[in-house]
């Protein structure tokens, strides 16, 4: 709408409110056409805002074909599956650490009095020192399958990413080596910033039909 279109439909509902006179209405035309005018540039200067706002999201946009984004898909989704089985583990363990006193051997358990100890081993609150064998065994092989993963998806996801991915895996490493506190709390850290990250990125993307 024009400047002028804006000040006739002005004059119009005014006019026709009142049934004022032509002078009166000349004189309310000269302020009508100052308000569209002021009005137009009101409506030019918002338009222009959400054009250049869309403009600014469309090229922040980045176009991926829908075959590479299904691939990249499935490694961020296993590996985050993955991860999420091991950080889980690993919090398993970091509970048996503060409380050494509930894991005992097999031997030391049948030496227990039978209404005392092997109950609590029953209820769940003592643990064997094979069975954390076990979990650290596990622990390990979780590790060593994220770093295979990091190995052959390396030239599928962008590197700022696969970055993401092996400082979350170097922080579970790291804490298993040391079993420090402050390593530990590393692993949610470098979690947070790898599930931020990816979801920040996919939220950039827009796939596209076909081969790019």
């Amino acid at each position: 709408m024009t400047v002028g279109q804006i000040g006739t439909l002005v004059v119009a509902c005014i006019a026709s409110a009142g049934g004022i006179g032509g002078i009166i209405i000349g004189a309310i035309k000269f302020s009508s056409n100052l308000i569209a005018e002021q009005l137009a540039k009101k409506y030019d200067l918002k338009l222009n805002k959400e054009m250049e706002l869309y403009r600014n999201n469309i090229e922040s946009k980045k176009s991926i074909s829908k075959a590479l984004f299904d691939k990249e898909y499935e490694i961020y989704l296993t590996f985050n599956m993955d991860f999420g089985k091991l950080y889980n583990d690993i919090q398993i363990y970091v509970g048996l650490q503060k409380a050494p006193g509930n894991i005992k051997s097999v031997a030391e358990l049948l030496e227990c009095d039978m209404d005392e100890c092997l109950r609590d081993f029953v209820n769940g609150d003592l643990i064997t020192k094979e069975s954390v064998i076990e979990l650290e065994k596990g622990i390990s092989s979780e590790i060593m399958n994220l770093r295979n993963q990091l190995g052959y998806s390396g030239a599928f996801i962008p590197h700022t990413n696969w970055l993401l991915l092996q400082e979350a895996c170097n922080a579970c490493h790291k804490y298993m080596r040391t079993k420090e506190p402050e390593d530990y709390k590393l692993i949610d850290v470098s979690m947070g910033k790898m599930q931020s990250g990816l979801r920040i990125y996919l939220e950039q993307l827009s796939v596209i039909e076909g081969e790019k």
